[in-house]
């Protein structure tokens, strides 16, 4: 597993998820996510996203143009992989 990094977007993200599974994770939910799905993050949300500790994940980030604030308090994601 590769460490996700925290971000907050100034436009939505989606994320179309093409294989493996993985997380989707904001500071008060968490989704596994698998093939075929597709996640909407609204913009400003703090979240990050990665593979689950078990399995490899290929996925598709599409957003507007803008920054992306990569400079967030990382907090404790690893808390989410639980």
């Amino acid at each position: 597993m590769c460490k996700p990094w925290s971000v907050l977007m100034t436009r939505d993200q989606v994320l179309q998820i093409v294989e493996g599974r993985g997380v989707v994770a904001t500071e008060t939910e968490k989704h596994i996510v698998g093939p075929g799905e597709v996640i909407t993050v609204p913009a400003g949300i703090w979240h990050w996203h990665g593979a689950t500790r078990d399995s490899a994940m290929f996925h598709i980030s599409i957003k507007q143009p803008g920054p992306t604030n990569w400079d967030v308090d990382a907090k404790n994601w690893a808390l989410a992989m639980d």
